[in-house]
């Protein structure tokens, strides 16, 4: 598979744009709401209540923000959408390795 050729959100039909994102929205949402809850649970005080408000930003969200700003493969993406979970770590090598190759300027 040619790295430099691989399809992204920009590339997408709007159907396939559509079915993707709704897709990984939906999951995201769930797994940022499942963090706030998560963060909830464990306060005792109102106070502590308080501080939970904010941003939860899940592995989902993740790779829903970078499929958008077309920094991952729509291939990608749809092998991860049938999963379960998505492992951050896993997410974040395989991004790199499909990056491709920059070559550096030389300066003389």
């Amino acid at each position: 598979m040619n790295q430099t050729s691989l399809a992204k959100c920009q590339d997408a039909s709007e159907d396939l744009f559509e079915s993707i994102y709704d897709r990984l929205y939906a999951k995201a949402m769930a797994a940022n709401e499942a963090l706030y809850q998560e963060s909830l649970r464990r306060c005792k005080s109102r106070k502590q209540r308080e501080k939970c408000a904010g941003q939860y930003i899940s592995s989902w969200q993740q790779l829903l923000n970078d499929w958008c700003k077309n920094n991952v493969p729509n291939i990608f993406v749809l092998q991860w959408l049938d999963q379960e979970n998505l492992n951050l770590p896993q997410y974040q090598n395989k991004i790199i390795q499909a990056r491709p190759l920059r070559s550096k300027k030389i300066k003389s």
